[in-house]
């Protein structure tokens, strides 16, 4: 396989990066001595590369140094470069193969060229696949020659998980001498000494993840033979081959998970697997400041608290609506104003946990029943796009409120890779089009809105569920009246009368419009429809040009409340 052609996917943003697995984690050898050693002082040392690299102090040689990753994802995107060669040895050579189930390790390498291996045979999935070999004149040696100014060539490449050779699952690294030297621990000579435990091995490959560089691991090598019972030749200072892999995805990570936090901090994604191949999952996203949006921004438990929208509105179920108590907004007769929000008689002094709101005088879930159109999530009672507002940059899609890798790159476990978009989608969909509101399933267009059951079961049009349904309502006070009884597009205005009678449900009535601050007569003005949410936040009478009903409110009143009646 040619250098410029070897791929290995992005990580999911930060996922390994930085983890805790390979941080503060010293490599100990069999023997008991903690590596790495000091280098000579004509030589560049570990140290002296990470500052330069990372900053002075990042990245500490000694404590930082571990053997996890050892193993990852051939996926896109990835870059290999030799930093150090602090060797005179320059045979040697770096290449990847395919993760083998037995601790045996890969002993052959492949010539892709012929197709031979240098077993004697064909090329198989178990050889060693070149990457870098170690004759290059860049990075020089010494410190005299200053190789941290002139580092080796950038090999980047793709297509390493298309090739006939890889077998599927997981990749190492290997650097090639007099003896294999693997990524791997496990595959590493074994030492057989007197201070040795059955079962160990040398380590003559130590890892670290950058702190700066997304995606970045270093790979530090030693080349000269170890074991069986002694740390061999070996000086110990890990910069005969020193690589920085970029972007590379460590086994065990980039998959979707629940974090148990609340909010946006719920949708998480695994990290680097632990040396018994667990993951932990952590928040794809951080805290951010809470708007009225329908989520819960800052992973508090509490969904647009505080104070979100203009003077005399507040947010309810993710829109900026006038409060309750004006001369334009009273509440019905078995509602309270509390606080700016109507709230049921029954629900005032109700105090509901996590996940519930008051209706009825009972605590319910707030999502209860509900079947958010295709694409969306049930938060709080309102159906909301957990992707919204989230950039997640090139190379990563958002999926349920999570970056991940795109499709391009990661591949599809079911269905098909849609090109344009990044997603995995349906068999038959890929570069399949449809229009807004919908979504491709089967092959076919199909409406976001089908099968979706919308809170307080209110209507679905063009994949976006409406406000809760109207029932029943009572007038308020009357509006502003030229005389000429057209209504106009704005609450309280022209020709709009808000009595205190009863208009019938769903109706439109016609007449003259009241004056301003006059009780009207339960008539209303053209194209108006009185209007009432059960079980809501308060009654608002909106008018329209085509009799269509207007409406801002929404279910769980008690939700509006400030946090001493909202839910802990």
């Amino acid at each position: 396989m040619k250098l410029q052609n070897f791929t290995f996917a992005l990580a999911v943003a930060g996922a390994c990066s930085a983890l805790s697995l390979t941080a503060r984690a010293a490599v100990t050898q069999p023997d008991g001595v903690v590596m790495p050693l000091p280098n000579p002082a004509a030589e560049v040392g570990l140290q002296e590369l990470f500052d330069f690299k990372e900053g002075t102090g990042v990245l500490d040689a000694k404590a930082d140094a571990g053997t996890l990753p050892a193993t990852f994802k051939p996926l896109c995107d990835f870059t290999a470069q030799l930093l150090l060669h602090e060797t005179g040895n320059k045979s040697a050579y770096v290449g990847w193969y395919n993760s083998p189930a037995t601790d045996v390790a890969p002993s052959t390498t492949c010539d892709e060229t012929t197709g031979m291996s240098s077993g004697g045979g064909p090329c198989s999935e178990k050889d060693i696949f070149v990457l870098i070999r170690g004759d290059v004149a860049d990075p020089p040696f010494g410190k005299a020659a200053d190789p941290l100014s002139h580092p080796g060539k950038i090999f980047s490449g793709a297509e390493i998980a298309a090739s006939k050779y890889y077998a599927g699952g997981e990749i190492g690294f290997v650097l090639w001498s007099s003896e294999g030297h693997f990524s791997e621990t496990r595959l590493d000579p074994a030492c057989t000494g007197d201070k040795c435990t059955a079962g160990d091995h040398w380590i003559p490959t130590i890892m670290y993840a950058s702190k700066k560089v997304p995606r970045g691991y270093y790979m530090c090598s030693e080349d000269q033979t170890v074991g069986p019972s002694t740390w061999g030749n070996n000086d110990g200072d890990f910069n005969d081959y020193v690589f920085l892999f970029t972007g590379l995805v460590c086994s065990g990570s980039g998959e979707q998970c629940d974090t148990g936090q609340a909010g946006i901090c719920a949708a998480g994604l695994t990290d680097c697997a632990d040396a018994e191949g667990k993951s932990e999952c952590r928040p794809a996203r951080t805290p951010s400041d809470e708007s009225c949006n329908g989520l819960d921004d800052n992973c508090n438990g509490q969904t647009d608290e505080g104070d979100l929208c203009p003077k005399g509105e507040l947010c309810v179920k993710a829109r900026c609506v006038p409060v309750c108590g004006t001369g334009e907004f009273r509440c019905d007769s078995d509602h309270q104003c509390v606080e700016g929000a109507c709230v049921e008689n029954s629900c005032v002094d109700k105090i509901c946990s996590g996940g519930k709101v008051c209706m009825g005088g009972k605590c319910v879930g707030a999502c209860d029943d509900v079947t958010c159109p295709t694409g969306q999530t049930c938060q709080d009672g309102v159906c909301v796009n957990p992707c919204d507002g989230i950039d997640c940059g090139k190379g990563f899609v958002c999926e349920g409120g999570a970056c991940i890798v795109e499709c391009n790159c990661a591949g599809c476990a079911k269905g098909e890779c849609d090109s344009a978009s990044g997603h995995c989608v349906d068999k038959g969909c890929g570069g399949k089009s449809c229009d807004a509101g919908q979504h491709c399933a089967a092959g076919d267009c199909v409406d976001n809105c089908a099968d979706a059951q919308c809170p307080g079961g209110a209507a679905c049009h063009e994949g976006l569920c409406d406000p809760p349904s109207a029932g029943n309502g009572e007038g308020g006070a009357g509006g502003a009246d030229d005389g000429s009884g057209t209504p106009d597009n704005t609450f309280g205005g022209e020709g709009i009368d808000l009595g205190n009678g009863t208009a019938a449900t769903g109706n439109v009535a016609s007449g003259d419009g009241g004056n301003a601050g006059e009780e009207g007569n339960g008539a209303i003005g053209k194209g108006t429809t009185v209007v009432e949410v059960k079980g809501c936040s308060c009654r608002l009478v909106a008018p329209s040009n085509d009799g269509v009903l207007v409406l801002f409110a929404a279910l769980g009143a008690l939700g509006l409340l400030k946090a001493r009646r909202r839910a802990g």
